[in-house]
């Protein structure tokens, strides 16, 4: 949530820190260690904030965490929007969970069962906009389809 916006501009110091040690003139020197560090630093915060993350939701992203080639090897600023934007979304959905799940129970629990499935499908469709698709179930086939009836 704020992590993963943490992690994009730390990430970003890093890049900049970048054009400094690894650069032509300073890279037989410094060999690019700073911004190393400091691109390190920036893959641990998507790391642990993308658990925790997974871990309050209760569910598997499938697209997160991150690859360490995103902090590590990618070119200067490569990745940092997505993460940040995905990061801003995270914390709409949390404040959008903290609103519409009460609604919800109190819909289910009032008998506007058509009501709270629009908001179910609501919230459903924003966590798949913001995080992308569920993981698949475990066990599941990936390549069977079941077919409308």
């Amino acid at each position: 949530m704020v992590g993963l916006s943490a992690a994009s501009a730390v990430g970003l110091a890093g890049d900049g820190v970048a054009l400094i040690d690894a650069n032509p003139l300073t890279n037989p020197v410094l060999r690019g260690i700073p911004s190393g560090c400091v691109r390190r630093v920036a893959l641990a915060l998507s790391q642990g904030s993308t658990g925790l993350l997974e871990g309050l939701r209760a569910e598997d992203i499938e697209r997160l965490p991150e690859p360490s080639v995103t902090y590590l090897q990618n070119a200067p600023g490569a990745g940092r929007l997505d993460t940040l934007l995905t990061g801003l979304g995270s914390l709409r959905l949390a404040l959008e969970d903290a609103l519409g799940g009460p609604a919800l129970v109190v819909l289910r629990i009032s008998g506007a069962r058509a009501a709270a499935e629009r908001v179910a499908s609501w919230q459903r469709d924003e966590r798949i906009r913001v995080l992308g698709p569920l993981a698949q179930e475990a066990g599941a086939d990936p390549g069977s389809a079941t077919l409308p009836k």
